[in-house]
């Protein structure tokens, strides 16, 4: 039968579970928590939540796979008539370096393409040099369609400019700019 309290009740065990796990309190009114809500209706009530190590594993895995492919199609659509923009910063993050590679079109401006691991190259004695830098983007352009690529915004160290002169080399119809985004890094990082 009906409870006349069970939507206080669900109000204040959603409030409780945002301030328990210290999510942010913007979630109470996010499209994909009305979503779970929704669907949550239409489960039995002998339904069961995914545990911690499926939410880390495989549903992790299969979220991803579902945003890269939906980032390709989106960088694909209309690509013969827009082009890409590929940006690349290099990283060190407590002492692991990478090399992060995103792309963007006019149905998605942020496509994360890759986060390159540059440890193993580095502890073989090699460094994140041009030659390096190039070739690891060469596969990430060509997954996308390298006749597409037409600018490379690149963060300003030497060695990746330089990079991006290479690929200029590869792909003549492209140009290499200095991108701004490591340096609003580093002012961000410097206030905080």
């Amino acid at each position: 039968s009906p409870n006349p309290s069970a939507e206080q009740e669900l109000t204040v065990a959603i409030a409780q579970l945002i301030h328990c796990c210290g999510l942010p309190f913007s979630l109470a009114s996010m499209e994909l928590f009305r979503r779970v809500l929704t669907l949550a209706k239409a489960v039995p009530t002998t339904y069961r939540p995914p545990s911690r190590n499926q939410v880390a594993g495989p549903l992790l895995q299969l979220l991803f796979d579902e945003l890269q492919n939906t980032q390709f199609e989106d960088l694909w659509k209309d690509d013969d008539l827009f082009k890409h923009c590929y940006y690349l910063d290099g990283a060190t993050i407590k002492t692991v370096p990478f090399l992060n590679v995103m792309a963007s079109g006019p149905y998605n401006q942020r496509a994360v393409m890759d986060i390159i691991d540059c440890t193993e190259h580095m502890a073989e004695g090699g460094m994140k040099d041009a030659t390096y830098v190039a070739a690891c983007m060469k596969p990430t352009i060509e997954k996308v369609g390298s006749q597409n690529a037409v600018l490379f915004a690149f963060d300003g160290a030497y060695n990746v400019q330089k990079a991006g002169s290479m690929l200029e080399v590869w792909y003549p119809w492209a140009t290499t700019i200095h991108a701004a985004e490591h340096v609003c890094a580093l002012m961000f990082k410097s206030w905080f």
